[in-house]
Parts: C-alpha cells; structure tokens; sequence
C-alpha cells in the first residue's frame, strides 16, 4: 500500500491527466446514453473543450467565467443546453487539470 502511495505521490501530474480522461470518457457516455445524443457531436464538444482549455488556461478568472456564460448561452440558443452543461463541466475540469500540470510540473522531471 505505501508503494502505490508512494507512486502516486511521485507521478502526481500523470495522476491528474488519467483522472481527467476518465471524466472525459464518462462525459461522452453521459452524453450519449443518458442525453441520447449522437456520438461524433459528443465527441467532436469534447475536443473543442480541450481545445479551447489548452488555449485558455494561462488567462484571468473573469475571461474563464465569460467563456462559461457564452457556453451556456449558446446552448439555450442552439436547444442543446444538456450537451454545453457537459463541455462547461469537462472545460473546469480541463482548466483544474492543466493548473495542477503547470504547478507540478517539477514533479514530473
């Protein structure tokens, strides 16, 4: 047990990017199953979030929350609020993972 704390305490980032793909798996089948929505608009939000995460990532808090209010906005408008609750959920935690990378990125080294 203390080697796989060990472990995970050393490749904490790697850790932090693994859990992000999991999210992002259940995502896509909540999306789906659940929302019974088509699978290549599940998956092609899914990239665009990521995308859009990658780009954003270094930038103020207030931009993040105006990108979240468009996102929700646009789904409104589009009749697909269900499908943006999901891309705004993935884009935080994309933000969160891509923070925690760039923090501990000593740790990967």
């Amino acid at each position: 047990m203390s080697k796989l704390i060990e472990f995970l305490k050393k490749n904490q980032p790697f850790v932090a990017v693994a859990v992000f793909g999991i999210i992002a798996a259940m995502l896509i089948v909540i999306g789906v199953v659940a929302m019974k929505e088509p699978v290549v608009p599940v998956c092609l939000a899914i990239v665009i979030e990521v995308g859009i995460a990658v780009m954003l990532h270094h930038i103020e808090l207030w931009i993040h929350a105006a990108t979240i209010i468009i996102q929700v906005v646009a789904g409104i408008l589009i009749g697909r609020l269900g499908l943006m609750i999901l891309c705004v959920i993935l884009y935080i935690v994309a933000i969160l993972t891509l923070q925690f990378w760039n923090k501990n990125r000593s740790l990967a080294k």
